[in-house]
């Protein structure tokens, strides 16, 4: 009797388990520790908690707890403080899988682009599958223009991964900043033989149609991407851009103006939507944006030349005068290069030249004397000089420009221009 009690409890025991009702001995009780609830935390979502649990496990000591609360204030967006947390650590335990990776995001995250590569690529000695850091670190390669180590970390994953399409169109990049134009279309295009709608392959086939020469078919492979995803921002501006370049503007302004929606906040999207709208006549339009985009990148110094640009061809060169001495401090930054600082100092004697020949005539008088004489004077306030051959050269260059300014000082007072750019200076 007794005996076929304790089977029958057996029985019922065993039955139970799997509901969770049995607590004898051999049952696993739920783990309510610091640890696991700030695992739980994490999982639900309520990051502010987990690190609050977490953070006395971490100075403790305990690598688990360490390397939870790095991912913890990874998700929060805090890079810096991950990356402080975790360097001691991967001092320690520089052969650990998980803390490589850690590290390797917190450093890209923190904008050490250096370190990141460093770290990605432990991490990939580690775990050479591992598909994401290889991405990432070949990107990272890429953005410094070293395109051969980002070939050869690419190749290897390729390796690993040989129908990625994602791997593939790395491959590419990296191949076209090399100049294997060939090679590089043959690996985007083994790309989209995998996936018709991968995005960033039709993206990759137009960049490269592009270096190639071929403007229709880049055109028609933007579309292509964009027929994938309407809303992708870089297929947008290039699409634009390309348009720009086929002498398309009213098609350029169209998508461009998708491209802004996208990405309001892009200066080089604004600078592109700007010369469409200058090149199609819409050069109030253009000055907006033009302004906004110098707005936020006030020492970019193409961005600059374009705004005193699109000024003049507005016919405000007035308020482009307004502009010289910020644009002339521009060219003499730390950093800008010969080049740059030649075509921007070159748009600033445009634009002396075109205010005073614009000021004198909206004035009605003809004094070629005294337009001479305030060049040179407002030239030399700037700390250009000019040649009376260039400011004859000028002069002829710019007749366009002045006579908008006539027409623009001519407009009744209701159909005034838009307000001047910030910074602008009578």
């Amino acid at each position: 009797m007794i005996r076929a009690r304790h089977a029958a409890i057996v029985l019922l025991c065993a039955a139970s388990i799997a509901l969770g009702a049995c607590s004898g001995g051999n049952a696993q009780k739920k783990d309510s520790g610091p640890y696991n609830k700030a695992l739980q935390a994490r999982r639900d979502g309520r990051l502010g908690e987990a690190e609050k649990l977490a953070g006395p496990l971490a100075k403790d000591g305990d690598l688990k707890a360490q390397l939870l609360l790095a991912e913890v204030l990874l998700l929060r967006g805090q890079h810096r403080r991950a990356r402080a947390l975790l360097e001691p650590v991967f001092a320690k335990n520089s052969e650990h899988e998980q803390t490589a990776a850690l590290l390797a995001k917190a450093c890209d995250g923190a904008g050490d682009r250096d370190r990141a590569i460093a770290m990605y690529a432990r991490r990939l000695r580690l775990v050479p599958t591992d598909k994401d850091a290889a991405i990432r670190v070949s990107e990272l390669l890429l953005s410094k223009g070293e395109a051969v180590h980002a070939y050869r970390f690419a190749r290897a994953a390729l390796k690993s991964h040989p129908r990625d399409g994602a791997i593939l169109v790395l491959v590419s990049r990296a191949q076209l900043a090399r100049g294997m134009l060939k090679p590089s279309l043959d690996s985007v295009n083994a790309a989209l033989e995998l996936d018709m709608k991968h995005a960033d392959a039709w993206l990759q086939l137009a960049k490269v149609y592009e270096v190639m020469g071929e403007p229709r078919k880049a055109i028609e492979s933007f579309r292509r991407c964009l027929g994938v995803d309407a809303q992708h921002a870089e297929a947008l501006f290039g699409l634009g851009s390309a348009l720009v370049q086929s002498r398309e503007y009213a098609q350029a302004v169209g998508v461009l103006e998708r491209a802004v929606k996208v990405r309001p906040d892009d200066p080089r999207v604004l600078n592109s939507y700007a010369a469409a709208l200058s090149r199609a006549g819409h050069h109030d339009r253009a000055v907006v944006a033009m302004t906004r985009a110098v707005e936020m990148a006030p020492k970019h110094p193409l961005l600059m030349r374009n705004l005193l640009e699109v000024l003049l061809d507005a016919g405000m060169s007035v308020q482009a005068d307004g502009l010289a001495r910020a644009a002339v401090s521009v060219s003499r930054s730390k950093g800008v290069r010969a080049l740059d600082q030649s075509a921007l100092e070159g748009a600033v004697r445009r634009t002396v030249v075109a205010a005073a020949m614009t000021r004198q005539l909206c004035a009605r008088k003809a004094d070629a004397r005294a337009v001479q004489v305030a060049i040179r004077s407002r030239l030399e306030l700037l700390g250009l000089a000019v040649t009376d051959d260039e400011m004859t050269r000028l002069a002829a260059a710019t007749v366009p420009q002045a006579r908008a300014g006539i027409k623009r000082c001519r407009r009744p007072k209701k159909q005034q221009s838009p307000p001047s750019p910030k910074g602008a200076t009578p």
